[in-house]
């Protein structure tokens, strides 16, 4: 065993742990948020991936939390919505080229009017 498959198999042991009974997770319940234990719900689920920013290698990788109740791997074949994941990118991108906190962006339809022939 090489000392890096040995890190990262300490890695994913304390990944899956995170995801074991006993660890609050927040819920979400119309207007309100519900603190509740995965003990109290035994149905519920999650997934984690972790990738190392420095190396792009994949340090833990946990497709749910029980795999007696669930073959279901949540991280390879949950069909999921991007939603906000998307926004620590696009400012990154924005800070690369410049932009700031406080720069204005018009966000509208773009329209080139071109006269003459090509």
């Amino acid at each position: 065993k090489s000392k890096k498959t040995t890190i990262l198999k300490n890695i994913n042991k304390r990944a899956k742990k995170l995801l074991r009974k006993n660890k609050f997770i927040r819920m979400q319940n119309g207007e309100k948020y519900l603190l509740c234990s995965l003990e109290q719900d035994s149905d519920i689920q999650s997934a984690l991936f972790s990738v190392d920013p420095k190396t792009n290698d994949i340090v833990a990788f946990v497709g749910g939390t029980d795999f007696g109740k669930s073959q279901f791997n949540r991280v390879t074949q949950a069909l999921r919505q991007p939603g906000s994941s998307f926004k620590p990118l696009l400012f990154a991108a924005a800070l690369e080229n410049n932009y700031t906190a406080s720069s204005i962006i018009i966000d509208s339809m773009l329209i080139n009017v071109f006269f003459g022939s090509f």
